[in-house]
């Protein structure tokens, strides 16, 4: 690292409020050249350097999250559910941590270190930025914002399409088989079951007739019983008055 980047570097660590007092004084002393692109340094917002500040103090935790974030990416271009579902959880665990690190803040400033780091799971590039410790001001996931200061970021080779793992894709096709399988078998259940209902529901129907003709037969039952009795009574007193 040359003694500017150690300038710039040193910059960066201090607190905005002194930023600019401390990058006019280091561009008069740098001079020449050089003291051109000090003055051009932009000062960072609160968000940037809480980021910086954290790089600076507490750095594992931040690579510990880019460790974390490349497993995901790797894991989501194998297709591996489980191990995504595992990777996400130890994702958010870490930023908690790096967020908690980052110290007291405001809530809009906290919630712009939270972009800054989620930014840092969605992207290799951001996570470099992040890393290097000269953020101007937060980074948000969508074009990530303003990228550190004093360095320039060499152009990315362009990356030609990963071929797909053999191994991800068979995985994948036994997944979706398994989950067709699934599916066919709990719509036979389903139509199982309604069959089971509407069978039900016909038992029901026909109980409730054969409910109804059998007390519609007692209820004659009944007539007949009293007109037989009513018969038997008049028979009785006929028998009588004879004797």
């Amino acid at each position: 690292m040359s003694d500017l980047d150690d300038v710039i570097d040193r910059l960066y660590g201090l607190p905005p409020s002194e930023f600019t007092a401390a990058r006019n004084d280091a561009a008069r002393e740098v001079g020449g050249e050089d003291a051109k692109r000090v003055r051009a340094l932009k000062r960072p917002s609160a968000a940037a350097h809480a980021i910086n500040r954290l790089v600076r103090d507490d750095r594992e935790l931040v690579e510990a999250l880019v460790d974390v974030a490349d497993q995901l990416r790797q894991a989501q271009a194998d297709g591996d559910g489980p191990a995504m579902r595992e990777l996400a959880t130890e994702r958010r665990r870490r930023e908690s941590a790096a967020v908690a690190a980052a110290g007291q803040v405001s809530a809009s400033v906290r919630g712009e270190v939270e972009a800054t780091l989620r930014a840092v799971v969605l992207d290799e590039r951001a996570a470099e930025e992040v890393l290097a410790g000269r953020l101007t001001i937060g980074l948000d996931g969508s074009g990530f914002g303003a990228f550190s200061a004093g360095r320039s970021t060499p152009k990315q080779p362009e990356r030609r399409p990963r071929r797909p793992d053999p191994r991800a894709l068979e995985r994948a096709r036994r997944a979706a088989a398994d989950a067709e399988q699934a599916l066919r078998g709990a719509e036979r259940e389903r139509d199982e079951a309604a069959a089971d209902l509407d069978a039900a529901r016909a038992a029901l129907v026909h109980a409730e007739e054969r409910d109804g003709t059998a007390e519609a037969a007692l209820a004659a039952a009944r007539v007949e019983a009293d007109a037989a009795g009513l018969a038997l009574r008049d028979a009785e007193r006929e028998h009588s008055t004879d004797s």
